[in-house]
C-alpha cells in the first residue's frame, strides 16, 4: 500500500470527529467568517454521526433507491410476536422538512416485489439529513433492532434550532447565492449546542455507533467540551 503518508484514511465514525474537532480547532480564530465553517463542520458532524448511529456494521441500511424524501413512507415491519404488519407514516414537525416515523398497525400486507426482465436497478444512494435525524428518534424500529440501543429525543426547541441551522444557515452557505446575507452570532451558538447535544447522545448513551480506533471516544468528549467552554463564555 504504500507510506500511510500517501493516504487518507477515513471511515464513517472518523470523518464525524473529524468536522466536530474541526469545529472545536476553528474557535480560536479572531474572524467573525470563523462561525460559517463552525456552523457547517457541526452540522457535517451531526449527519454523520446519525449516519453511524444508524448502519450498525451494514452499509446497506443506510443507502436507499427512489427519492429521499420517501424513504420512511409506507414501509412494513413485524417484531416479536406480531401476526400483524406495522406500517409506517411521517408527521411533518414544524413548516420545514423535518418528520418523525409513526408506526401503526395495518391490514395492509407489504407489496410483492416483481422483478421485471431488462429493467434497469436504480442506483443506490446515501439517505438525506432528515431521513437520518428521523430514524435516529424511531426507537419502534430503526434504534430498537438490537435490545441495547436508544433513540434519541428532540425537545421543540431543539427541533425548531436545528431546522433553522441547516436551512438558514448550512444549506444557504453551502449553496450560497450573491447576496449580503446577516446571521446572528448568538443563534449560530445556540443551534450548535443543540446540535452537540444530540452528537454526545449518540457518541456515548446510544450504544450505536463503535470504531475500531480505541481513542475516538475520547476525542470526541474533548472536542465536545472545548466546543461547550467557548461557546459557552
Amino acid at each position: 500500500m504504500g507510506n500511510s503518508e500517501e493516504w487518507l484514511s477515513i471511515n464513517g465514525v472518523i470523518n464525524g470527529l473529524d468536522s466536530l474537532e474541526t469545529a472545536a480547532f476553528l474557535l480560536d480564530r479572531n474572524e467573525s467568517t470563523k462561525w460559517k465553517w463552525i456552523a457547517i463542520a457541526i452540522h457535517h458532524s451531526l449527519y454523520t454521526f446519525c449516519v453511524s448511529s444508524l448502519e450498525l456494521g451494514n452499509p446497506s441500511q443506510v443507502l436507499i433507491q427512489g427519492h429521499v424524501s420517501d424513504a420512511d413512507k409506507n414501509c412494513f415491519m413485524k417484531k416479536g410476536n406480531d401476526t400483524k404488519w406495522k406500517k409506517s407514516k411521517i408527521q411533518k414537525v414544524g413548516s420545514g422538512s423535518g418528520y418523525v416515523i409513526r408506526w401503526e398497525y395495518t391490514d395492509d400486507e407489504p407489496p410483492k416485489y416483481i422483478k421485471k426482465e431488462g429493467r434497469k436497478q436504480k442506483k443506490e444512494k446515501l439517505i438525506g439529513f432528515w431521513t437520518a435525524l428521523a430514524r435516529i428518534q424511531d426507537q419502534e424500529f430503526w434504534m430498537g433492532r438490537h435490545y441495547n440501543i436508544s433513540a434519541v429525543s428532540l425537545t421543540e426547541e431543539e427541533w425548531q434550532n436545528i431546522t433553522w441551522l441547516t436551512n438558514q444557515v448550512r444549506n444557504d452557505l453551502i449553496h450560497f447565492v450573491p447576496k449580503t446575507l446577516l446571521i446572528h452570532i448568538g443563534d449560530i451558538k445556540r443551534a450548535s449546542l443543540d446540535a452537540i447535544r444530540i452528537i454526545e447522545f449518540l457518541c456515548f448513551e446510544s450504544n450505536a455507533i463503535y470504531s475500531i480506533q480505541d481513542n475516538w471516544q475520547i476525542r470526541t468528549e474533548k472536542a465536545i467540551r472545548s466546543i461547550r467552554n467557548n461557546i459557552q463564555e
